[in-house]
């Protein structure tokens, strides 16, 4: 999954029209923005990606940008 698909999938989950987030954004800023909605995005990016982000690392994400590159480096879920 590419960042331009996690940012469509984010768009879609807190319901902002396609293309508005660029990664600069403050998550506390975004409509719909909670704990389900992060939930619901980690979900969707460990299953396209296969890989599962720190929750330590979730934890400290204050922007779109961030939670974004929780996903980098991410360890492979074992199946």
């Amino acid at each position: 999954m590419t960042r331009d698909e996690q940012l469509r999938q984010l768009e879609r989950l807190v319901e902002v029209k396609p293309g508005t987030l660029h990664g600069t954004e403050e998550l506390a800023d975004l409509p719909d923005w909670d704990s389900l909605t992060q939930v619901n995005f980690v979900l969707i990016v460990e299953r396209a990606t296969g890989v599962r982000p720190s929750v330590t690392k979730l934890a400290k994400c204050s922007t779109v940008q961030d939670l974004l590159d929780v996903f980098d480096g991410a360890q492979p879920v074992s199946r």
